[in-house]
């Protein structure tokens, strides 16, 4: 890929797995011991493989670390956010009107993003950690029926 500089699209799943309440309390557990942001949100990623790919890309025609944050929720069950429809529904059936989505996309240079193994994987933990953020203040607007609007002002990520 680097040699013929193909075009890539690599995606990192760095949680490495799909949330449930066991899984989200072991991690958090583990963040606690240490010291990581504890996150309700989002399970704490897993960073080496993430550093593997930043690390062999420096230098080459990947230039960039796309980072999104997808958030949805089944408008017919408003305490339902993130319960996600079944691959099933989602390759067969048309999702609109039941669910709604929130697409966060930040865009990072590799040049920019920390050289040190160790700061590299602070570096995505924090980012995971603003995703929990994203979250939180989403299920604030949707549970809550506030103006997404008016809380999105008030935070900074």
């Amino acid at each position: 890929m680097k040699r013929l500089e193909t075009p890539a699209w690599i995606i990192n799943y760095v949680e490495g797995s799909r949330i449930t309440p066991k899984k989200l309390l072991e991690a958090q557990n583990f963040s606690r011991e240490r010291g990581y942001p504890v996150m309700d949100n989002v399970l704490l990623p897993r960073t080496k493989g993430f550093v593997s790919c930043v690390n062999e890309f420096r230098g080459s025609h990947i230039k960039y670390v796309y980072d999104l944050t997808i958030a949805y929720r089944q408008t017919t069950n408003l305490k339902g956010i993130n319960q996600a429809p079944s691959m099933v529904r989602a390759h067969v059936h048309s999702l609109w009107p039941e669910y709604e989505f929130h697409v966060n996309v930040r865009r990072y240079a590799i040049a920019d993003l920390p050289e040190d193994e160790n700061e590299l994987g602070d570096w995505l933990r924090a980012r995971w950690a603003e995703k929990d953020s994203i979250l939180t203040t989403l299920k604030k607007c949707w549970i809550g029926g506030l103006d997404e609007k008016i809380l999105w002002k008030e935070t900074s990520w």
